[in-house]
């Protein structure tokens, strides 16, 4: 017997669909059914009830996804600890993200500044793997647009939107650098440099100049890195909709007067109702929860 067909029953067990499973499990439906048939084998019983092609948990497979149940939480549990302690005495924090936002990799950053005794583990990934990450536990949480993720499995917290600030960031030699405020007609003919297209961000500050009556002349789509560098040198300008955001003394920010209100999507935090969260997990969340607001 294997600790993989331990998962597999387990994930089968939760959703009760062959298909669905396998989908979740980036396997396909013949090798999950497979490994349930010889889990069985070994087993000497039946742990499922074939009805009408849905598969139900019989009794025996109920006493057996209790074990196993126990059985993998020990085991994650030792896993992590073992991580912890190899990680030279740093406490090990796991986030899996499903959204990029310039508010977010800044809290991140503050959270590791402020806790240098803490490792962070990052992966970016869509939902679906989000949710796996999750309810399996490979993950203590995960942080994506509020709504995105219905799972009775999950607990989640709303942790606010983006800051209600809108400027234009721009080199200290643009001849708008001086001015107090501008209005979006001031940038008209301005070059821009945009975050990476497929953000949510970009696709606000496109609809933005398209509602003020111009298309926005974008050279560069690029990283914070890239975009920092080609505003220094006077390449382009930019949108900041957040409050850390190109806070630096090479980079002019000025406050745009006729974009009031500005926010992103909400965001929200989410962990598997079943996780045990750690010390440094809770401290997380009440961080993540009283910067975001």
């Amino acid at each position: 017997m294997e600790l993989q067909q331990i998962r597999y029953f387990k994930a089968l067990a939760e959703t009760g669909n062959l298909t669905k499973t396998a989908d979740r499990l980036h396997i396909t439906p013949p090798t999950l059914s497979i490994s349930i048939s010889r889990l069985e084998e070994e087993l000497g019983a039946q742990l499922f009830d074939r009805i009408k092609g849905r598969l139900y948990l019989n009794e025996m497979g109920k006493v057996f996804l209790e074990s196993s149940s126990t059985i993998l939480n020990v085991l994650d549990s030792s896993c992590n600890n073992v991580r912890n302690i190899s990680l030279l005495g740093k406490k090990t924090l796991m986030v899996s993200t499903a959204v990029s936002s310039f508010r977010l990799s800044e809290l991140l950053f503050q959270y590791l500044e402020s806790h240098p005794d803490v490792r962070l583990i990052n992966k970016h990934n869509d939902v679906s793997n989000i949710e796996t990450d999750l309810t399996e536990r490979h993950f203590g949480f995960a942080i994506s647009l509020a709504g995105v993720m219905d799972n009775k499995m999950l607990n989640s917290r709303m942790i606010g939107p983006e800051n209600k600030v809108f400027y234009v960031g721009m080199s200290k030699t643009h001849p708008l650098a001086r001015h107090k405020s501008v209005r979006l007609k001031d940038l008209r003919y301005e070059r821009f440099i945009f975050p990476p297209a497929d953000l949510p961000l970009t696709k606000s500050f496109y609809a933005i100049c398209r509602n003020a009556g111009f298309e926005p002349d974008v050279v560069a789509e690029c990283s914070t890195f890239l975009m920092t560098r080609f505003i220094e040198k006077g390449l382009g300008v930019t949108f900041v909709a957040s409050a850390g955001f190109l806070n630096n003394e090479t980079i002019v920010r000025v406050p745009v007067s006729d974009v009031r209100d500005f926010s992103q999507d909400r965001f929200a935090i989410y962990w598997s109702k079943k996780h045990q969260m750690s010390d440094v997990e809770r401290d997380f969340l009440d961080f993540v929860t009283e910067r975001f607001d």
